[in-house]
């Protein structure tokens, strides 16, 4: 009899405290993410920094001015994103996405001429190439593709000259290599 009390002590116990030890803390979620973009933020920077070859006095004036910059031309592309595209969209929603698209790019090139003014007074010519170096809408540098081998190969299913692990990648991307 004294098992059953016990048991069922511990068992009313458990169900209590259920809902207390799986509760989702959003608030340490939150700065989680944001210690995460932060640190991300900071490797970019630390990545560009290396690729300039910068000493340490335009490492001190460039770090900054490049967070700003990154965080500017993020801001630009989150501000006017919309619903995924479907077959159900209208014509006025379509027409929509084509205009707040056209606003985004010239936000962005707007951004990147006040800015290279800024870096004009930081860096040198060269320096200035490689951080606005010609690259795709999605950032991602064809030249730099370590798979193909100078081979055209398309995201069709057909990957000739490519490397399986980048398979999965270049159908994401929907891009020619």
């Amino acid at each position: 009899m004294k098992t059953k009390r016990f048991f069922l002590t511990v068992m009313a116990t458990a169900l209590m405290s259920y809902p207390v030890l799986f509760a989702q803390n959003t608030t340490s979620k939150n700065l989680q993410k944001e210690n995460q973009r932060e640190q991300m933020l900071e490797l970019r920077v630390q990545r560009m920094q290396k690729k300039l070859v910068l000493d340490d006095k335009k490492s001190a004036e460039f770090a900054p001015l490049y967070k700003e910059y990154l965080e500017e031309i993020a801001a630009c592309y989150t501000s006017t994103r919309l619903s995924k595209a479907g077959k159900d969209m209208t014509d006025e929603e379509r027409a929509k996405r084509i205009e707040n698209s056209f606003e985004r790019r010239q936000r962005v090139l707007d951004t990147e001429k006040e800015y290279y003014a800024k870096f004009k007074k930081v860096l040198n010519s060269r320096q200035l190439e490689v951080l606005f170096k010609a690259q795709d809408q999605t950032g991602y540098n064809k030249k730099a593709n370590p798979c193909c081998k100078g081979k055209k190969a398309t995201c069709k299913g057909n990957f000739q000259g490519c490397k399986d692990k980048h398979k999965r990648q270049h159908c994401q991307r929907k891009q020619h290599c």
